[in-house]
């Protein structure tokens, strides 16, 4: 049996609430608002990002300008930027803005996404893929509107070509 010493279990509640202050932070999700409503706004804003991500992992021409597209892209979440009320931004009254890090075998680069809560769903309206070298060489920057903004959309074809 394995015992806990009073300073590891407080060290470890210490990063539990570190984490979920983070995830609250990221997602954008007021830790105030009540359980029902705080993870079904977690939850649709999770699997909105999730789409996105897996469409951007299962895009082979984005893998290959990052390395080898047998090889899975490596995704980290950074930050978000989130607007609401008095911040409209374009008539909608709520945006998200995740960010997240991209790496490939041979280049890494940062996606900046926005999407736009239409009906019950978060939308991707807006993604730019940027190379994190020298020559912050932009690989992806499309936006379009909603209702259904980049949802649909094959990735691919937006490249942006040398």
């Amino acid at each position: 049996m394995y015992y806990m010493l009073p300073e590891q279990y407080q060290e470890m509640m210490e990063q539990e609430i570190e984490e979920e202050r983070r995830r609250d932070q990221f997602y954008g999700v007021d830790p105030s608002l009540p359980d029902k409503l705080y993870f079904q706004e977690l939850t649709a804003k999770d699997s909105a990002l999730l789409q996105l991500t897996n469409r951007l992992q299962s895009a082979t021409e984005i893998a290959e300008i990052l390395g080898d597209a047998t090889h899975p892209l490596q995704l980290t979440y950074l930050s978000n930027e989130f607007y609401s009320g008095s911040r409209q931004q374009k008539g909608h009254d709520r945006t998200w803005r995740p960010r997240m890090y991209i790496e490939g075998s041979r280049r890494a680069a940062i996606v900046e996404s926005s999407f736009v809560m239409s009906g019950e769903e978060w939308v991707p309206t807006h993604v730019k893929i940027e190379s994190v070298a020298k020559s912050g060489e932009t690989l992806l920057d499309a936006a379009l509107p909603l209702p259904h903004g980049l949802k649909y959309v094959n990735l691919s074809s937006l490249l942006s070509q040398p």
